[in-house]
């Protein structure tokens, strides 16, 4: 790309392909227990990108979106911002997935970071 042109935001499909393809080749972003399960688009105010993975009694997913600075977020990478969330919690109480699955959630955005880096 011209470095005079401008960056192009990711579609959310585009964003899948790339996810599924460094997954696919990166089995150090797992952390047993967690298998992964899918790499799919979800709507949510927008279409995004998802990643779930799940546990023996737990499910954990990854909302992966072209970063925006005026959003929240959990963590940042260069291009995306990461946000974890588990349908095991009411949306209100997703700070308690957060203790439930804090080594993973941390392990998968360390990896997130590593693979996307600023």
């Amino acid at each position: 790309m011209n470095e005079s042109e401008p960056q192009r935001t990711p579609t959310p499909d585009a964003i899948v392909e790339e996810l599924r393809a460094a997954l696919a080749a990166a089995p150090e972003a797992a952390l047993a227990p967690w298998a992964l399960t899918a790499v799919h688009v979800r709507m949510f105010r927008a279409p995004a990108a998802v990643i779930e993975w799940k546990a023996p009694d737990a499910t954990l997913g990854f909302i992966i979106a072209p970063t925006n600075p005026e959003e929240r977020t959990f963590t940042r990478t260069r291009r995306f911002d990461v946000v974890y969330f588990s349908e095991d919690f009411e949306d209100d109480d997703q700070h308690a997935c957060y203790q439930r699955d804090q080594s993973f959630i941390n392990h998968f955005a360390r990896w997130m970071k590593k693979w996307d880096p600023s």
